[in-house]
This record gives C-alpha cells, sequence and structure tokens, in this order.
C-alpha cells in the first residue's frame, strides 16, 4: 500500500509542471492626443495543450476598447523565423487578420488578429474583450518564439482609451490609436489540471500517513 501511494504521488509531482508564460504590459502609446496613463492593458502568452501550441489572451484596462480605426490591429505580433501557422479559437466578433500589416506607429508585423464586428472608429458594436486565440505551428511553438519586430515592439493594439457608455451606440472615447508592449514581465503559472492533480496526491500520501502513525501510537500504548 506504501509503495503504490509513493508511486501515486510522485506521478502527480512530475504532472505538475509550471506552465510556460510571459505577461506583456501595453504601456508604448501612439494614440492621437495621449491615450491616458499605462499600462493600458496586457497580453499573456502561455504554452498552450501541446508543444505546437501557443494559447493569446488580450485584456484591456477598464476605460479601453478595441478600435477599428484602420490604422492597426486588434492584435499584431511576430513570431521567430515566420513560420507558417494556423490562428483558431478566436473571440467571436475577431479574425485573422493579414500578414505583414504596418500598424501606425508601432511598426510592421508578420501576423494580425482583427476585429471583424467592430464599428468604424469606436462606434457601435464596441468590444472590451478579452480576446482570446490559438497559435498552431508544426515545427513547434512556444512562448519564446514571439519576438519583437524592428521597432522594438512585441505586441500592438488598436484601442479607443478613456472611453465611457461602453457597449452601447452613445460610447464616447477620449482618444485612438495604437498601444505596444516594449518587453514582458517574465511571470510564470501553474498549469490548472497538474496543480489539481498534484494537490490530490499531497491530500492522498497526508492522510495515509496521518493513518499509519496513529496505528503505530496505539500499538505502542502500554495495556
Amino acid at each position: 500500500m506504501a509503495k503504490m501511494l509513493w508511486r501515486i504521488f510522485l506521478t502527480c509531482a512530475v504532472l505538475s509542471p509550471a506552465a510556460l508564460a510571459d505577461v506583456y504590459s501595453l504601456t508604448l502609446d501612439d494614440c492621437t492626443g495621449g491615450c491616458g496613463t499605462a499600462p493600458f492593458g496586457t497580453v499573456t502568452v502561455v504554452q498552450g495543450s501541446n508543444s505546437n501550441t501557443v494559447d493569446i489572451t488580450v485584456a484591456l484596462g477598464a476605460n479601453e476598447l478595441f478600435a477599428n480605426s484602420g490604422a492597426g490591429a486588434a492584435l499584431g505580433f511576430n513570431i521567430s523565423g515566420f513560420p507558417a501557422v494556423t490562428i483558431g479559437n478566436i473571440t467571436s466578433g475577431f479574425g485573422v487578420g493579414s500578414t505583414n500589416a504596418h500598424l501606425d506607429g508601432t511598426g510592421t508585423f508578420d501576423y494580425t488578429v482583427v476585429c471583424t464586428s467592430c464599428g468604424s472608429g469606436t462606434s457601435f458594436p464596441n468590444y472590451t474583450g478579452p480576446l482570446s486565440f490559438t497559435v498552431n505551428s508544426s515545427l513547434g511553438l512556444a512562448p519564446s518564439d514571439f519576438i519583437a519586430n524592428s521597432n522594438g515592439n512585441f505586441f500592438s493594439v488598436d484601442i479607443g482609451s478613456g472611453c465611457t457608455n461602453i457597449g452601447t451606440s452613445k460610447v464616447s472615447c477620449a482618444s485612438t490609436g495604437d498601444v505596444a508592449s516594449t518587453g514582458s514581465t517574465g511571470s510564470v503559472s501553474p498549469e490548472p489540471d497538474a496543480a489539481v492533480l498534484y494537490g490530490t496526491g499531497l491530500i492522498v500520501f497526508g492522510g495515509w500517513l496521518r493513518r499509519r502513525r496513529n496505528r503505530a501510537a496505539k500499538s505502542v500504548r502500554p495495556a
């Protein structure tokens, strides 16, 4: 029994690696008249379900929304070596954009995701996100493969900033334009499923140890 529980514990430990993840803050401001106080949102890049996929999530600030100004994209990004990729599992209202796209003020990006359902500029319908999607490459893909463009920017997002009445036809934004990230904070988060499995293994193993100690204590008590 002890050997079996010990094997369960070791298996849980092996299956609980930390996911490779990077978080990028959108701090570079190229909005007309300025977007206000950075950061304007974050881009999280995490290893997907296998070594060929990476999951990306774009979360904007409380008063920001995805704009459709014609000068940018919902997200522009580069991957080392410019490999052929497929982009799927995209949030409703968004789709795959053009490659080799120039986004005003932040440079040229090899890949883009665009807001296909956004109104012109910041007009209705408008979206605050988050935007999420999966990038797949048959050559293998990791968060570290996402690189800066020639301007030094890793990601670019076209936003409306300082917006009120978001989600209505009366939305009003103080400014619009592209914001970008110039680097990663390098944060790491655990895989939820693996963490749960690891915790379960610890609980099972700990319970068995307690019962064993209790039995041992009772066996040495004087009659």
